[in-house]
This record gives structure tokens, C-alpha cells and sequence, in this order.
């Protein structure tokens, strides 16, 4: 079971890697639904440079080679970044209070629709799965 697991989580945090990856390098799809929107604006509060987005993108493909590492080559520093991974992805869950997580104040934004039916629910699954991973 930990196995599927570590391979699942790993796959996601790839997967989203790549797609930082292809918003670094230009690319639009999906842009409109990614980005916390001020209320009855459909201006973000904040625009990513391109640097930003590589460096999500890298710390995300880093995240999932860390759970990949600490399952096949067990070592504190892998286990100590699959901990500080769950604690961030349960953060991201719990959210800013105000544009994201499960007790944001602003919920009638195109973002905050696709948070609470997407983003959300996935940080708060990958959190639960590498607490899980951690903890076995």
C-alpha cells in the first residue's frame, strides 16, 4: 500500500511540477483559474513572475523526489522533507483566511469556485497521504 502511495503522491507532485513548468515557459491554459481573484474584480491580488512559477516548479518536482528518496532510500533528511511537506500541504489546507483553503473569507471568485471543488481538496489529500507516508 505504501508503495501505490508513494508512487501516486510522487506522480502528482510531478504532474504539477510539469504544469508550473509550462506556465514558466509561457504557457496560458488553465491560467484564468489559478490565480486568487479580489472580490468582484476578476483582477488577481497578485500576478507570478516567471521566476516565481520555475521556482514552485522545482520545488514541487524536488517535493516529489523526496518521497520517492525516503521510500526507497530511507534517511532523516528524507523523512525530516516528507514531515515539513505534510505540514506545508495541511497549511495549504487550512488556507490564508481570506482568497484560499477551507476557511477563506472570499468565495464568489472563479478561484475560489476551483479551490474549493479542486485545489483544496488536493493539498488536503496529499497532506493526509504524506502524513500517512511519514508516519509508516
Amino acid at each position: 500500500m505504501t508503495t501505490f502511495l508513494t508512487h501516486l503522491v510522487t506522480v502528482v507532485l510531478w504532474a504539477i511540477s510539469l504544469l508550473h513548468v509550462y506556465w514558466a515557459c509561457g504557457g496560458r491554459w488553465a491560467m484564468g483559474a489559478v490565480l486568487p481573484e479580489f472580490p468582484n474584480s476578476s483582477k488577481p491580488v497578485f500576478t507570478p513572475t516567471p521566476l516565481m512559477t520555475w521556482a514552485v516548479a522545482l520545488a514541487l518536482g524536488m517535493a516529489g523526489a523526496a518521497v520517492q528518496l525516503e521510500r526507497w532510500s530511507p534517511h532523516p533528511v528524507f523523512l525530516a522533507m516528507v514531515y515539513a511537506l505534510a505540514v506545508v500541504f495541511s497549511l495549504r489546507t487550512i488556507g490564508d483566511f481570506r482568497y484560499a483553503g477551507l476557511f477563506k473569507t472570499t468565495r464568489a471568485t472563479h478561484f475560489a469556485r476551483m479551490d474549493s471543488q479542486i485545489y483544496t481538496p488536493l493539498c488536503m489529500v496529499l497532506a493526509s497521504s504524506l502524513w500517512f507516508l511519514a508516519l509508516n
